[in-house]
C-alpha cells in the first residue's frame, strides 16, 4: 500500500475500479466520434436524397420547357429538336 502511494496511485481495499480515467476518456471520445460519423452518415444520406430531387426537378421542368416551346413552335432548330418529351 506505501509503495501505490509513493507511485502516485490510489490504493483501494478490495475494489479496482472498473476502468481507468485514461480509459473513460478514450471510451467517451470514442463514443463521441461515432456519434459523429453516424451524424455525418445521416447528413450524406439526406444531401443525396436533395439532389436526386433537383435532378427530378430539372429534368421535369426541361421536358415541360420542350413541349412549351413545341407548341409555340419555337423549338425548330434548337440543339435539343431530336429530343422527345415523353422519353423523360
Amino acid at each position: 500500500m506505501e509503495a501505490s502511494k509513493a507511485a502516485g496511485k490510489w490504493c483501494y481495499d478490495s475494489h479496482e475500479p472498473d476502468e481507468t480515467y485514461e480509459q473513460r476518456i478514450a471510451r467517451l471520445a470514442d463514443e463521441e466520434h461515432q456519434k459523429y460519423l453516424a451524424k455525418v452518415e445521416e447528413m450524406k444520406a439526406r444531401q443525396a436524397n436533395t439532389q436526386e430531387r433537383v435532378v427530378q426537378a430539372e429534368a421535369v421542368a426541361f421536358a415541360a420547357e420542350v413541349k412549351r416551346r413545341k407548341a409555340d413552335g419555337t423549338f425548330d432548330g434548337s440543339p435539343h429538336a431530336g429530343i422527345n418529351p415523353e422519353a423523360l
